[in-house]
């Protein structure tokens, strides 16, 4: 058999020079090469859609670019397009000039969210060199990019990519590298989702009382006066952001019936942090940990910015009748939780001292992150029809019950037959997961065995037995 001949030696040879490069350099290229080879499965394998709200961010963008005006109307007539910041559809003005050459601009926007994501992995690599292990950047980093929401929020063109990655990355440049030019991605991320003003104004004054600065102060401000003019620009109005438009289904909970600021607070948090459908602590079960105790000063800090963020954005949503995003598959809005869980997970993976019960805690993490990965790409809102019923009047059983949440619901029917349609997709999170966590695997179950093994000795030691 002259192919598996051939197989067998290329494998022999690749083996051969993996053993031949210098200790932590193999597990470095094997990560770098599945790192490209998932960027690839992303771009051109799952499927990208410009459906809801992400139509309104293109046809303004179309607009603009063909026309030089923003269009009153969408195509079906119904919204203006421009009722959402022009920011992120802005910056991928390029990639919808590039349509006019190669493919089309469709195509480009509907894979500029995964361009983000894998920019963003690069700067984090860059900015995440030095301070920590190289094995836990790379862990970290294929984490955040196949192993969490992200996946599942690169395949349409709405905003959420573009405010994380810019801010996360901006963050990044500012703490990690020492560079104020970060601060410009951190404002253009807020401008892009303004509900993060509160979060970003907790996190620079943390941050200027840490470093004993002033100017991060003068973040928010910036920011504040760019959403401004943003509205301004897009409605005319200074103070008009364009959200009263918005349609919003009335389902049966008593406070969501209209666009407002009056759930009770106690209520949205219990929602956005638990719930069965929606609740951070299963989309992103990470996001609270505190990083291990030889971490990077910097590190920490930036992981702290990160939580900082969140609390503010928890303390805004927690308050909105449409803290769910209606219609859309997980925590739509807290996208953003996915890069601290991410960090937690991928650092207390390559922590091999860390407690027993840490390690498998730690496992528990990354396997459920993966289960997230697979059902937000794999299954999606598949065979939820019955919380669209009566106009919608139904959803929160998608946002509460169990069997209705399209994180658990393919687990309870074990109805798997989606698996055929994204398969490469799970077969390649599956290979991540085992990848990054090898070792913690071998070390807890060796360790668990020991101690299994030193009890049950303990408990038959014959002379200690009588009858």
């Amino acid at each position: 058999m002259p192919l598996a001949e051939s197989v067998a030696a290329i494998a022999k040879g690749l083996m051969s020079r993996l053993r031949a490069l210098p200790r932590g350099s193999a597990a470095i290229a094997v990560s770098s090469g599945l790192w490209l080879i998932g960027g690839l499965v992303l771009l051109f394998v799952v499927d990208h859609f410009i459906v809801g709200d992400a139509r309104l961010r293109f046809e303004a963008l179309q607009g603009l670019l063909e026309h030089g005006n923003l269009p009153s109307r969408d195509g079906h007539g119904w919204l203006p397009p421009a009722q959402y910041s022009l920011m992120g559809p802005l910056v991928s003005s390029p990639l919808y000039l590039l349509g006019y050459w190669i493919k089309s601009p469709r195509w480009w926007c509907e894979r500029y969210n995964t361009i983000l994501l894998l920019g963003f992995g690069l700067v984090l690599v860059w900015s995440l060199r030095g301070r920590i292990k190289a094995e836990a950047v790379a862990a970290v980093v294929l984490l955040l990019t196949f192993c969490s929401m992200f996946p599942n929020h690169v395949m349409g063109f709405y905003g959420e990519v573009f405010t994380t990655t810019m801010i996360c990355s901006g963050l990044a440049v500012v703490v990690l590298k020492d560079r104020a030019w970060g601060w410009l991605l951190v404002v253009m991320g807020c401008v892009n989702t303004m509900s993060l003003a509160i979060g970003l104004a907790l996190a620079a004054a943390f941050h200027a009382i840490k470093r004993r600065r002033l100017h991060p102060l003068l973040v928010p401000v910036a920011a504040a006066i760019c959403i401004l003019i943003d509205a301004r620009i897009r409605q005319g109005r200074w103070f008009e952001f364009g959200y009263n438009s918005l349609g919003f289904a009335h389902s049966v909970l008593p406070y969501a019936r209209e666009w407002n600021f009056e759930l009770p607070l106690l209520v949205g948090l219990v929602s956005l942090l638990l719930s069965f459908g929606k609740g951070l602590i299963f989309f992103t079960p990470a996001f609270f940990v505190p990083l291990p105790r030889d971490t990077a000063p910097e590190v920490v800090h930036f992981h702290r910015l990160l939580q900082i963020l969140l609390v503010g954005m928890l303390l805004v949503y927690g308050r909105f009748s449409a803290w769910s995003g209606d219609w859309y598959w997980g925590p739509r809005y807290f996208l953003l939780a996915s890069v601290p869980s991410s960090l937690a997970l991928g650092l207390w993976l390559k922590q091999p001292r860390a407690a027993l019960w840490t390690r498998w805690l730690t496992l528990l993490g990354v396997a459920l992150s993966t289960w997230v990965a697979i059902s937000g790409v794999v299954f999606m809102l598949e065979g939820l029809g019955a919380c669209q019923a009566d106009e919608y009047r139904y959803i929160p059983l998608c946002w509460y019950v169990p069997d209705f949440s399209p994180l658990w619901r393919p687990i309870l029917t074990r109805n798997w037959a989606q698996l055929a349609r994204y398969w490469q997709f799970a077969v390649f999170a599956v290979a991540i997961f085992g990848w990054v966590s090898f070792f913690t695997w071998r070390s807890a179950l060796s360790d668990t065995l020991q101690v299994c093994r030193s009890a049950l000795g303990k408990l038959f030691t014959l002379p200690e037995w009588r009858f």
